[in-house]
């Protein structure tokens, strides 16, 4: 593998002909969704990533306000704020996969 795809000043997101890639640091939430085998298929490999608002509404009685949203400026804000909302529906992406090494290594 080339280690300069990956280098930390590249932030340029990396894509083939077809796709572009974004990474994500799993957090403790999504470490658990794997020992539960929520987000696993039957050989262990992570086939979704759920949002918080799934985890929410299973602890939660009354329903997420962003249940049926579709994506607004609001509910992003909602998602990055230091102390976030804890029911959108954002996953946090970066193409960067450095960054996201970097973030998962601090959870």
């Amino acid at each position: 593998m080339n280690n300069n795809l990956f280098e930390i000043n590249k932030f340029n997101i990396i894509q083939d002909n077809d796709n572009y890639y974004f990474f994500r640091a799993l957090n403790k939430s999504d470490l658990g969704d794997i020992k539960t085998g929520k987000i696993v298929d039957n050989e262990g490999n992570i086939i979704r990533i759920r949002t918080d608002r799934e985890r929410w509404e299973e602890k939660n009685d009354k329903p997420s306000r962003y249940k049926n949203s579709k994506l607004t400026l609001n509910e992003i804000f909602d998602h990055i704020k230091t102390n976030y909302d804890r029911d959108t529906n954002c996953i946090s992406l970066s193409s960067s996969a450095k960054i996201s090494i970097k973030y998962g290594r601090f959870i």
